[in-house]
């Protein structure tokens, strides 16, 4: 089912994505699964951009370990912040 708000958002979603994705990677220094797009009820009807961040997986003992870890939770906070200010950056609006 296409959304026009939903389509419309989708390069925009895109990118943002992808540059948390990459400030994730570099400052956590985990695998890059790469960016996955979905029509997830929760961010469907934004009037931003929106998309949803996994740091790490539970179903996994060695990064469920990782999540627990202050250290680690500040850096994945701080990979993220970063990327929101590269990508508002990008736009023009920082």
């Amino acid at each position: 089912q296409n959304i026009p708000a939903a389509v419309a958002q989708a390069s925009e979603r895109e990118q943002l994505a992808r540059i948390i994705q990459n400030n994730l990677v570099r400052s956590l220094g985990r695998a890059d699964k790469g960016v996955r797009q979905n029509n997830y009820v929760v961010i469907r009807y934004t009037e931003i951009p929106a998309i949803l961040v996994e740091t790490a997986y539970l179903s996994n003992l060695e990064e469920e370990m990782l999540l627990n870890d202050i250290a680690f939770q500040d850096r994945a906070a701080q990979a993220i912040t970063n990327g929101i200010i590269e990508y508002f950056t990008s736009k023009g609006i920082l």
